[in-house]
């Protein structure tokens, strides 16, 4: 197994669980789930924050990547629209990967778009349901 972050991104093997998209609105519990959860934030400003305590704000085509297992909750500022993907990997990431980053607003079309297709593969569900799943 890779003992570094580089190591890790050229070893692992990363696939696509599942995408959806949802109204983000007032405040989501703390939650976490087996794989990376990548947060694209279509719509809405807000912040959120990990189980070890760290707080992201996050503005409009900004995105928030959590490691699997992560703890986290979210609050909204103002509402928006999040568009949320999981992606599974064969490998436990390496402990100087952050259990959640913030990259900021997405200029390339492109990957705002891919993203999108990617969440169109499976229809909205409701934040209990995405709980559950």
């Amino acid at each position: 197994m890779p003992n570094t972050l580089s190591g890790f991104f050229l070893h692992a093997t990363l696939t696509f669980e599942r995408g959806w998209r949802h109204p983000a609105v007032g405040y989501c519990g703390m939650h976490a789930h087996p794989a990376f959860e990548i947060v694209y934030h279509a719509a809405g400003t807000g912040r959120t924050r990990d189980a070890f305590g760290t707080v992201l704000e996050f503005a409009p085509g900004g995105v928030v990547v959590y490691r699997p297992g992560t703890a986290h909750e979210q609050m909204m500022a103002e509402p928006g629209e999040d568009v949320c993907l999981h992606v599974g990997c064969d490998l436990p990431p390496p402990p100087e990967l952050a259990p959640s980053l913030y990259v900021p607003p997405l200029a390339d079309a492109w990957r705002r778009a891919e993203i999108e297709r990617l969440a169109a593969d499976r229809p909205a569900l409701t934040p209990a349901r995405q709980l559950a799943d």
